[in-house]
């Protein structure tokens, strides 16, 4: 992951991989294919049969490391805009003309690409950056707000919570809600920000940060025995859904973040190779979705136990490492070629004037 100041933090690198990992396994694995009581009795593996779990961790990334990337700096908000747009948007436009290309009814299709700001119709998991930009529309104010005291960055998170619950109360199902839009969402941008924050409370503390993922895990796997996203719609657990995987994989990403970040040896050539596939994720993620369900079906056509989900998994891990071929083409020839472009979008925060002459000033 290497920012646009040419910074590279190479753990944030490799829990991206793990994110893009989760997200395919998750949909390389066949919906309904076995009962609940066949998940996985491993219970870390439930966060993979559970991999939608993926883009949560996603999206703490992008909390942290813009809270990261921001700490004693103010944004410039057009340049940070524009940097983001050359990031994300070439290869989602090459993936969004593609499939409006195999439309059935371009019109239509169009109109979806219209509503995805708002709505989570873009194509290709596309939504999930919908949420992303309107979180970048939130983040200076955010910041602001976290600059002078992050009990205010806690209390967008607990907003979001009152307003899950109003909306579980009012419809009797919040999990669309919870899970689609940025009411969901922004739980887990907000804990990525105080992850960098309080990141102290975690740096070396491995044994406490692995006891809280721990209890996560296991009321993850608790969450895949009861039938996890397809078998709990109703439930009011997708009020907290959202909050608890935020504060999960923020404590993970500051501990892991902070132990990568002072490591004294160089990266072996497994790091590297591991936060290679970080690298290439965001292609990973676009893409994966062209072949993930064909390539389950071809599979269980070949006479593949697909009912064992231990030997999915395992298939799933092959097809995650294949994909690391079109996304390197993608992301050497569409993402990197405009991400030239960019340029830097944040100034050192002026010190503060001698009483006598300080004057207000507008911080955006």
């Amino acid at each position: 992951m290497r920012s646009t100041s040419g910074q590279h933090f190479i753990g944030l690198d490799h829990l991206r991989a793990l994110a893009a990992l989760l997200v395919v396994t998750w949909h390389f694995i066949p919906v309904g294919l076995y009962p609940p009581d066949a998940a996985p009795s491993l219970i870390p593996l439930a966060l993979f049969d559970e991999g939608h779990t993926g883009v949560s961790l996603f999206m703490v990334l992008s909390g942290y490391l813009f809270a990261k990337l921001l700490d004693g700096r103010r944004i410039l908000f057009r340049p940070f805009v524009r940097n983001r747009v050359l990031r994300l948007a070439p290869l989602l436009l090459v993936v969004c003309a593609y499939q409006w290309s195999k439309s059935p009814d371009p019109v239509r299709f169009l109109g979806d690409l219209a509503r995805g700001f708002v709505l989570p119709t873009w194509p290709n998991g596309g939504w999930s950056i919908a949420i992303e930009l309107q979180f970048y529309l939130l983040l200076p104010v955010i910041l602001v707000l976290g600059r002078r005291t992050p009990w205010a960055v806690v209390a967008v998170v607990a907003a979001a919570l009152a307003l899950r619950m109003g909306v579980h109360l009012g419809r009797g199902n919040v999990q669309d809600f919870a899970y689609w839009t940025l009411g969901g969402r922004i739980d887990q941008f907000a804990a990525g920000m105080l992850a960098w924050r309080f990141r102290a409370s975690f740096v070396g503390r491995g044994r406490t940060v692995g006891l809280l993922f721990a209890v996560f895990a296991f009321g993850w796997w608790l969450f895949d025995r009861a039938g996890g996203f397809y078998g709990t719609r109703d439930s009011i657990a997708w009020v907290f859904i959202p909050m608890a995987e935020a504060l999960a994989w923020s404590a993970l990403v500051a501990w892991y973040d902070g132990r990568t970040a002072n490591a004294l040896s160089p990266p072996s050539r497994l790091s590297r190779a591991v936060a290679f596939y970080g690298d290439v994720s965001y292609s990973i993620y676009l893409l994966h979705f062209f072949w993930v369900f064909k390539a389950a079906r071809d599979l269980g056509e070949t006479g593949f136990p697909m009912t064992n989900v231990y030997a999915l998994m395992a298939a799933a891990f092959g097809f995650f490492l294949l994909m690391g071929v079109p996304a390197w083409i993608t992301n050497r020839c569409i993402e990197r070629p405009f991400m030239r472009w960019r340029r830097p979008y944040a100034v050192p925060l002026a010190p503060p004037a001698p009483a006598a002459t300080q004057r207000p000033v507008l911080e955006y």
